[in-house]
């Protein structure tokens, strides 16, 4: 994956675990859950940063071929950053 594109997505990723935004989707979901549209909080964040992410992602592949490795990378950095927005989530929300 190009530096660029790798840099900008993490760049993403930290955007998206500021206590604000963090904050604001715990908010978002807790209404959700309440009116039963969800049934568990922390993985509705979890999917909805994994989601800006993969979009992120794949806005920078339009009209570009996407290779496997680049795809396999995508993912390699949503794991390694897992724990921590697992946790950043759980502090920020009191879950």
């Amino acid at each position: 994956m190009d530096p660029s594109i790798r840099g900008s997505l993490e760049q993403d990723l930290d955007s998206q675990l500021t206590d604000e935004i963090l904050r604001s989707n715990f908010n978002l979901f807790k209404s959700f859950k309440n009116e039963n549209l969800i049934d568990a909080i922390e993985s509705a964040m979890v999917s909805q940063i994994w989601t800006n992410l993969a979009i992120k992602f794949l806005v920078f592949h339009i009209g570009k071929d996407k290779n496997e490795k680049d795809d396999e990378e995508l993912v390699q950095i949503f794991k390694s950053r897992a724990p921590l927005i697992k946790t950043k989530i759980r502090e920020i929300c009191n879950i």
